[in-house]
């Protein structure tokens, strides 16, 4: 029987949500990654830079630092050495590092997920709607993604992206890559990594988590 390569990826995430949804995430049979998370625990983009300088990539074919960009202004200095770490950093190592940008959180994506959110309030839908007593519970839900991703309530994943596709393919997202993952023998690789910023898109609400699944679900 043909063994199926495991790719490594490593996710540098900002806290509960995230690594939550992505340990849900690393369940899914046709997911040919195996996900290496460094939970942040808060700390903002003064964290991140500390982790992303000093944690290896090693063995990974990338690595994805997912973040809110709700102090994308009031903390410009810190999230510009980051974007600049980043791409240091994937040049040096010839490992691409993503960033994923959610304005103003990830709680926006993951409401996207259901087809009567319509980027209202993300606090009040997760609490009227999805029945948690509040933000903060449903952040710390290990069985987050499940719940997320129901064929009872219709709500998914495909539906999420197809909601902020609009926005990614207008480039109007504060990051953007377009990354196109191919394989190579064993390998991936990858064309379009250079980083597309629209800091004017500071005033909607978007994600660019098309990037993170377009490499994910090669």
């Amino acid at each position: 029987m043909n063994r199926v390569a495991k790719y490594k990826v490593k996710v540098f995430a900002e806290g509960n949500t995230e690594c939550n949804y992505i340990s849900g995430l690393k369940k899914i049979s046709n997911i040919n990654f195996t996900f290496e998370d460094v939970d942040m625990k808060g700390g903002g983009y003064s964290n991140f830079l500390k982790k992303v300088n000093t944690i290896s990539p090693l063995n990974c074919i990338v690595c994805f630092v997912i973040i809110d960009l709700d102090n994308a202004e009031s903390d410009k200095k810190n999230l510009d050495e980051l974007i600049k770490v980043c791409n240091d950093r994937s040049k040096k190592t010839k490992i691409p590092y993503i960033l994923i940008g959610n304005n103003y959180d990830f709680e926006y994506f993951c409401c996207c997920h259901f087809l009567d959110y319509h980027n209202g309030d993300t606090s009040l839908y997760i609490k009227r709607q999805l029945h948690y007593n509040n933000v903060d519970e449903f952040k710390a839900d290990s069985n987050m993604y499940n719940v997320l991703n129901n064929a009872k309530s219709k709500s998914s994943f495909e539906l999420a992206l197809e909601k902020t596709k609009v926005q990614f393919n207008a480039n109007n997202t504060y990051f953007k890559y377009g990354c196109v993952p191919f394989k190579k023998g064993l390998d991936i690789k990858f064309k379009n990594t250079k980083l597309i910023i629209n800091k004017e898109a500071l005033n909607t609400k978007h994600s660019n988590f098309m990037d993170f699944f377009t490499i994910i679900k090669i």
